[in-house]
């Protein structure tokens, strides 16, 4: 629905009226996408509808004076009012099939909106009086000479309460309470709307509510966060997708998009100033860095081939596997600031700060990438999997992963291939540093006798 200044209120949104809003085509509406979604003879009434919210103005009561002065509103801040689910749209640049523009909101991800919907309608037997008001934004409409003539209301949180208010009343066109804020009425492109948006989104839908977390990434970098747009920045010199949001600005300054997304970011994270932190500056970028290019090699190899299936996210939990081994393994004792005596239950190293580094990390590079590619004698299959350094149910230590893997191996390989002796093995402050990062104490225990079952000479 789009209020319009000097001309009667159009006919209401029915289930038959366009998808996407004339004026910003970034914009889709609710309620056309729910009826587009469930079949007529899924709706019924249920016991719980929503309240009247009759303490509250309508929307048509107060869209004249809204567009009678605009600025005032603006300035006034936030109202709420009642209003009916068809006037709500949402920024949804998948449904609006905007290819090349990024948006912050996720209708078309419908399944999920619907199977929560039915669970929590269970409880109260239908729409929650409890249920929070709803939140959106007030766009302007101008003419060719930038002057407003008319609005409509970019709803950015409450998809999940608007659906079960629509299927309570049998798909009905209900009313809801909501709060609007206002743009600055000047005209301004959409993409500096959206900023806006995303940022009021991310504080009142993202920072407090349980979001998934590509939604937060997204929501985030659209509001030009600057942790967010340095971890943007950082996956794009890494050539793997996250969110979509890579492939979206590479597609807009006319680059190839990735061949891979992560999985999640989890550990890539970055100060309020941009700067390294997390795992990034706990373990160090440039191992952080090699991990990534290793795990891409594994995959671009495994691809290659035709004896699985195509791999098309990268796995977080590898890489974070990969970037602990990196530390250990190709760091020095004094580099990663051990103490000059270092003690376990099993053995005390004196004095390893002066110790080199276990491995050169082009070394430790190669080994991984032939370790997860070889293949049986006969060809057929990989003979080691990818999904063992993948968190999974009760498994979850990417410090475990490493040892329960692929570090036998490794040092066994380092010893034949490098003639290192026993300062490789048990004796080695990094790799009894590495084994202590395990958090359950039984599978350190197994980590030591990894590394007491390798040679000494």
């Amino acid at each position: 629905m789009t209020f319009y200044k000097n001309k009667t209120l159009e006919v209401g949104i029915t289930p038959q009226s366009s998808l996407i809003h004339s004026d910003y085509p970034d914009l889709v509406n609710n309620y056309v996408f729910y009826h587009s979604q469930v079949p007529e003879k899924d709706l019924k009434v249920w016991k719980n509808k929503p309240p009247l919210y009759s303490n509250y103005p309508s929307i048509k009561e107060l869209s004249d004076k809204f567009l009678d002065n605009p600025q005032k509103y603006y300035d006034s801040g936030p109202i709420s009012v009642r209003c009916p689910i068809s006037y709500f749209y949402t920024c949804d640049s998948e449904l609006s099939k905007i290819e090349d523009e990024l948006t912050y909101d996720r209708l078309y991800d419908f399944k999920p909106i619907k199977d929560k919907a039915v669970n929590v309608m269970k409880n109260p037997e239908g729409f929650s009086p409890r249920s929070d008001i709803l939140h959106g934004m007030v766009r302007w409409i101008f003419d060719d000479n930038e002057n407003i003539i008319g609005f409509v209301i970019n709803k950015d949180r409450g998809n999940l309460r608007s659906y079960i208010a629509f299927s309570t009343t049998a798909g009905k066109d209900v009313e809801l309470c909501i709060t609007l804020d206002f743009h600055e009425p000047k005209y301004q492109p959409s993409e500096n709307l959206r900023q806006i948006e995303s940022e009021t989104f991310t504080e009142d839908a993202v920072d407090r509510r349980n979001f998934v977390a590509t939604q937060k990434f997204r929501g985030a970098f659209l509001a030009k966060r600057k942790p967010e747009i340095a971890l943007a920045d950082f996956l794009d010199e890494m050539d793997v997708d996250y969110a979509n949001v890579i492939s979206k600005v590479r597609k807009k300054r006319g680059d190839e998009a990735p061949k891979y997304s992560l999985t999640s970011t989890q550990g890539l994270t970055f100060s309020e100033h941009g700067a390294d932190g997390g795992d990034i500056a706990k373990y160090g970028k440039e191992n952080t860095e090699i991990a990534i290019q290793t795990l891409k090699a594994i995959v671009d190899e495994r691809n290659a081939s035709n004896l699985e299936k195509r791999i098309e996210l990268l796995p977080m939990s590898a890489i974070q596997t990969f970037v602990k081994t990196f530390y250990y393994l190709c760091e020095t004792p004094e580099k990663i600031k051990l103490k000059n005596t270092y003690e376990t239950s099993a053995v005390i190293c004196k004095n390893k700060l002066k110790e080199e580094q276990v491995t050169p990390q082009e070394y430790l590079k190669e080994f991984l990438i032939y370790f997860f590619t070889a293949k049986d004698r006969h060809e057929k299959f990989y003979k080691n999997s990818i999904n063992e350094i993948q968190k999974s149910g009760s498994q979850k230590d990417t410090s475990w992963f490493a040892f329960k893997v692929y570090m036998k191996d490794l040092l066994l390989d380092l010893k034949n291939t490098k003639n290192q002796k026993n300062n490789r093995g048990i004796g080695h402050a990094c790799l009894l540093e590495y084994k202590d990062t395990i958090s359950d104490r039984y599978l350190q225990d197994e980590a030591s006798k990894i590394l007491s079952s390798m040679p000494t000479n």
